[in-house]
């Protein structure tokens, strides 16, 4: 009998996840529940069997955004697991991520940490030597933190997962410089300028040292470096910056893409700081010529600039 019922189980789950695969939900959801359906009516002998198949529905619902419905699906596995299999500590892990996920899509912020915390805390209690995914849980939380606008505790974050990434997996520049970027950019929006730069002088190395000259994560590095050293004051290191991410992006991207007008945009606004109009106004006009070929009239950033063209060659005049 009960091989028989573990068959057609097997059957409808299987039959399920083709459906999903196909991207057709509502047939799957239907698989999927007839399978859960009948782990009711034997349980507890199937009780294991239909917290999968819950957790199945979650991710097809979760698919299609029905989130409330997912996360009480998602609830339901999490319940059965924490009450009979407390030892499967990645199937409870799996839950919350996805709790927590559903929570942060919704923006509610407080209840998504709760479950990145409780996540977390079973992989540094029974995973510790899963060094990248702790490194990554401890991102996300500082990625929920600082949506919170609690900053300290978003740097701490981001400090434990830098720190993580720096003692076990040196070679994973990208999460690395990721993790010193939010940094630096908290810094900077909290005016610690001068903290900020300390944070993104390395990044800016670890993103030369792990890609090539051609990639647009080093010209992003070189803009937010740019941006910091002008809130500094420091208008030639911005200068200096901007016009690397001018050359670079030159190379990348097609002559009327708006991130070079930008680029220009930046060189003429630096060369306005250390009064040098003449060159302010050549770059500003540059920076026009491709704006008229990607942005419409009526845009505000193209009507700035050529209200700064106008104000520069006045002053050209007198």
């Amino acid at each position: 009998m009960n091989l028989t019922i573990s068959i057609l189980l097997i059957l409808f789950v299987g039959w399920g996840f083709i459906r999903y695969v196909e991207a057709k939900y509502n047939d799957a959801i239907d698989f999927y529940h007839r399978a859960e359906a009948i782990c009711k009516k034997y349980s507890p002998c199937f009780q294991g069997f239909r917290a999968y198949v819950l957790s199945d529905i979650g991710d097809v619902l979760y698919k299609q955004e029905n989130y409330d419905e997912a996360f009480e699906y998602y609830q339901q596995d999490l319940d059965i697991r924490e009450s009979y299999y407390t030892s499967a500590y990645m199937n409870i892990v799996y839950n919350l991520n996805n709790m927590g996920n559903i929570r942060k899509s919704q923006e509610k912020y407080n209840e998504a940490i709760k479950f990145y915390e409780r996540s977390l805390e079973i992989y540094q209690k029974y995973f510790s030597s899963h060094h990248l995914n702790i490194a990554n849980k401890l991102m996300n939380i500082g990625n929920i933190r600082f949506k919170q606008r609690k900053y300290d505790q978003a740097i701490d974050c981001y400090q434990q997962s830098v720190a993580l990434l720096n003692e076990y997996h040196p070679d994973d520049h990208i999460n690395i410089a990721e993790g010193l970027e939010w940094i630096a950019f908290i810094l900077n929006q909290t005016e610690e300028n001068d903290n900020s730069a300390k944070y993104l002088e390395p990044r800016l190395r670890v993103r030369e040292a792990s890609l090539s000259p051609e990639n647009l994560t080093v010209v992003k590095t070189l803009s937010v470096f740019s941006v910091v050293q002008e809130s500094r004051h420091e208008y030639k290191f911005s200068l200096a910056y901007d016009l690397k991410c001018f050359l670079m992006r030159k190379k990348i991207l097609p002559p009327d893409h708006q991130d070079i007008g930008i680029s220009l945009c930046n060189i003429g606004r630096n060369y306005e700081h250390v009064n040098q109009p003449k060159l302010a106004l050549n770059y500003y006009k540059q920076a026009l010529v491709v704006y008229e070929q990607c942005l419409p009239a009526s845009d505000e950033d193209r009507l700035e600039l050529e209200s700064d063209i106008q104000r520069l060659s006045e002053g050209s005049h007198e």
